[in-house]
């Protein structure tokens, strides 16, 4: 959310009329507030899989402003489809760090936080450069 929201305050990304709301500075600020939180906890073994709530709804209420003015029935599958991708994702993501988080040394996770922040970074490029390659990546 923050980096689709500075992209849409730059300019750098048109938003869909019913994300718009994604540039208002006080849900940037919310955003980046939130990242720098899970940015630190999640060096912390334990602590980083404390975010699944959030990072499920958020994507589910996401993809249902993403789809637009549709039929109830439609944006509630929107919801369902963007929610379950994000469980998908974050499942596997607190499954692998439940291995990582076994060792006693606290580099591994860093190095896991810090790959999947990179990650995130390099998917937002691909999908506004690439959009046809990124749902295949994906």
């Amino acid at each position: 959310m923050l980096v689709l929201g500075v992209s849409g305050m730059n300019g750098g990304v048109d938003l869909a009329p019913d994300l718009e709301i994604l540039a208002n500075p006080l849900v940037v600020g919310a955003a980046g507030l939130m990242f720098g939180v899970e940015f630190f906890a999640d060096k912390v073994p334990g602590v980083d899989s404390l975010s699944t709530f959030v990072r499920i709804s958020a994507s589910a209420m996401l993809a249902a402003g993403a789809a637009g003015d549709v039929s109830p029935v439609m944006g509630t599958a929107t919801a369902v489809m963007g929610g379950s991708l994000a469980a998908t994702s974050h499942f596997t993501r607190a499954g692998t760090r439940s291995i990582i988080n076994t060792s006693p040394e606290p580099f591994t996770n860093c190095g896991a936080s810090n790959t999947e922040d990179a990650a995130v970074f390099g998917g937002f490029w691909v999908a506004l450069n690439s959009p046809v390659l990124f749902p295949v990546l994906l």
